[in-house]
């Protein structure tokens, strides 16, 4: 987090919670939250707002404060003329999507610290991202543009109204913009496939060239849609990005999470952000690929992932926490954070730290004397080194002439030796703040991993921070809230929110069999249908009916870093009509796919989680049911080992017992109707299309069946 200026007085933002509001506290800018208070205060004395959004682990945000933020002749002219308004995007993601789809629409790119200029109507007539303090890059100087807009609003007031107009009339189309209705079927996901192979880079990995960004859920579709079409390539393009990103930079060698994205093409050197959502994302992509190849090392990188999000992104409390920075400090006795400065060696640490096992780390990890960044033109790499596989185990083991299994246990006192001595350095600024929404998603991940890789820990944390979540962050009338930090639980929760904690929920319920989890899932589908669904176009907006107007109500559709939250509903809802045996969810769910069917056929390679809920819809959806008098009998663990393990993604687990939790499940499904074990032996019921098996009693023939599946296109 930015140090306090010395001296300087605190302004508005003080006794806000967001670590980046916070972050800018201290700023002689008059700050002021998003409120009414501001707007007020514009219109009061005629000015127009600059809202300023960005997050706390933002590396522009944070350069842009130093360069213009603190610059008090910057900010006595920001004062004088506008009113200053910051906001934290992940607090407020209604706000930072509307002023994004201008920014987008009026430059074709967006990012972070995202600078808009809106009238006191909030109607935006200026944007852009980074703007450098003076004119540079091709780009007008902060203070420039500053003084040049106030100018326009003194003497061009009636052109920047008509602007700004127009850009509101802009904003409201595209969320009131609906779209016939397509035929979608297995072409759709021949289409994305061919989309897809369009960008591969087969021989590095990933879509594209530089930057690149792991977009998990696009891997997870290929998956989905190699499984529906029989493509071979889109198992390839999967697994090879996958292999690709565990290998590279882009990966935390030491610690197992994720950076943000790789800013090369062969990701080796990353932006070294790190966001929780990420890692959820990630978790599910890894899994997807060990079930549907076996590959050990897939499941390794998913089990490295929950070890960092266990170490580094979980609060005391047990939920889970939003980022970390790219920036920190090379030393306790540095004056200026450097990106990167937490993860990088040079070869004399590893030597000093390693002794006779250093050289073997050091061929494996590819670090040079001279540090192996080449691409850095703020020297902040110079004699250090970015950790990635450079060679393989086997790789090392034949030139060292030691075995694998030795190398590997050198790897590994290495790896933990290193990462023993990185945490005496200062650690990376963490966002502590605790969000609904990126909780659902890693909730679901942990789950789904301590059923597929068989860790009971894993559903214990997912667990953990679901009744966090479903306790704390809840308001006096038990409607969800988006954000919990230091105490406080706050902010209107959107259809992210709702729709990643009922995916979530699923998740933790077919891990743990609870259902508990499958009843509060069931209540945020409610509230999805009753405060976010549009009833003439099927699709569901962001913000509920109700909540606070905006210039227009935001409607996402595209899934961008994190899925859009009408794609997860649609699936939630899918999910409810074959755990209930409801049909009144499916159709929820379908009405949803109809809504956006025109976009996902024009562009499935921007809609891939929306083609993963289409993937359910079309089916057929396996509906499993053990059924069994005692939920811990050994043969039940039996059957869930062998469910839990072929890549069939749209299947849905039920075990219905005897006792309370039975009964309870009996109430919130049909499906489990009639459904009872076999001379008090537990079974299971494989149901298809409105039909089931003959129940099975052996976990081998259970195997064989789902095999069967498994190979079926």
């Amino acid at each position: 987090m930015t140090s306090p200026r010395f001296g300087a007085a605190p302004n508005r933002l003080a006794s806000e919670k967001s670590p980046y509001l916070l972050q800018h506290a201290h700023n002689p800018v008059d700050w002021r939250p998003w409120g009414p208070e501001a707007f007020a205060e514009a219109k009061r004395t005629d000015r127009p707002l600059f809202v300023s959004i960005g997050y706390s682990t933002c590396h522009w945000c944070h350069v842009m404060e130093r360069e213009s933020f603190e610059d008090p002749a910057v900010a006595e002219e920001l004062n004088r003329y506008f009113v200053p308004v910051k906001v934290d995007r992940e607090e407020r993601p209604d706000i930072d999507h509307l002023y994004m789809e201008y920014v987008m629409a009026v430059n074709g790119h967006g990012g972070w610290p995202m600078s808009v200029f809106v009238t006191p109507e909030g109607r935006p007539f200026y944007g852009g991202t980074y703007f450098p303090p003076q004119d540079r890059y091709g780009m007008p100087g902060f203070r420039t543009l500053i003084v040049s807009l106030a100018e326009a609003w003194r003497t061009r007031r009636q052109e920047i109204e008509t602007s700004a107009a127009s850009a509101a009339d802009y904003l409201r189309t595209r969320s009131e913009q609906t779209v016939g209705v397509e035929a979608l079927g297995e072409e759709t996901f021949r289409d994305f496939i061919e989309h897809q192979s369009g960008a591969y880079d087969a021989d590095r990995g990933g879509f594209g060239g530089a930057p690149k960004f792991p977009r998990p859920h696009v891997l997870s579709a290929l998956l989905v849609s190699a499984r529906r079409t029989g493509s071979r390539q889109a198992v390839e393009m999967a697994l090879g990005t996958l292999e690709a990103m565990r290998r590279g930079g882009m990966r935390d060698q030491l610690g197992g999470g994720y950076h943000r994205y790789s800013t090369d093409a062969r990701w080796f050197l990353p932006h070294f952000e790190i966001m929780l959502y990420d890692q959820a994302l990630l978790v599910h992509a890894y899994l997807d690929a060990y079930q549907t190849a076996r590959r050990p090392e897939d499941a390794e990188a998913a089990r490295g992932i929950l070890r960092y999000v266990d170490s580094r992104l979980t609060g005391p409390h047990g939920a889970y926490l939003s980022a970390e920075d790219a920036d920190s400090l090379p030393s306790p006795s540095a004056s200026h954070k450097s990106e990167g400065a937490y993860y990088i060696w040079s070869t004399e640490e590893v030597r000093r730290l390693l002794g006779q096992d250093a050289e073997l780390f050091i061929s494996r990890y590819g670090l040079l004397e001279r540090g192996n960044v080449d691409n850095d033109p703020h020297g902040e790499f110079t004699g250090r080194n970015v950790l990635y596989q450079a060679l393989t185990l086997e790789q090392v083991a034949e030139r060292s002439g030691l075995g694998a299994g030795e190398v590997e246990r050198r790897s590994e006192a290495s790896r933990l030796r290193l990462l023993q001595e990185r945490a005496k350095r200062p650690a990376p600024h963490l966002d502590d703040k605790v969000l609904a929404d990126w909780n659902g998603l890693m909730i679901g991940a942990s789950a789904r991993a301590a059923s597929v890789l068989g860790e009971p820990a894993y559903l214990e944390r997912a667990r953990s921070a679901a009744r966090f979540v479903s306790e704390r962050m809840v308001g006096p009338d038990g409607a969800p809230l988006h954000r919990y930090r230091d105490g406080e639980s706050a902010i209107r929760a959107t259809l992210d929110d709702l729709a990643f904690l009922a995916d979530g929920y699923l998740w933790l319920y077919e891990a743990g069999q609870e259902p508990e989890w499958l009843e509060r899932a069931i209540g945020l589908a409610e509230r999805i249908e009753r405060d976010h669904r549009d009833p003439q176009s099927g699709a569901c907006y962001l913000t509920a009916a109700d909540a606070e107007p905006l210039v227009a109500r935001p409607l996402q559709t595209y899934d961008g870093a994190v899925p859009a939250g009408g794609s997860v509903a649609a699936d939630v809802f899918l999910r409810l009509g074959s755990l209930t045996g409801r049909s009144e969810w499916t159709a929820a769910g379908e009405r949803i796919l109809a809504s956006l069917s025109a976009r996902l056929a024009a562009e499935p390679s921007a809609h891939p989680r929306l083609l993963m809920a289409l993937d359910r819809s079309m089916g057929p959806a396996l509906e499993i049911v053990i059924a069994a008098d005692e939920p811990d009998d050994p043969t039940v663990s039996a059957f869930l080992r062998e469910i839990h393990l072929p890549f069939v993604p749209n299947k849905t687990i039920m075990v219905h017992t005897s006792g309370k939790a039975g009964r309870t499940l009996h109430r919130l499904s049909v499906a489990v109707a009639g459904k009872t074990p076999v001379a008090g032996r537990p079974c299971v019921y494989l149901c298809a299309g409105g039909t089931c098996s003959e129940p099975l009693t052996e976990p081998a023939a259970l195997a064989r069946a789902l095999r069967d599946l498994a190979d079926r296109r």
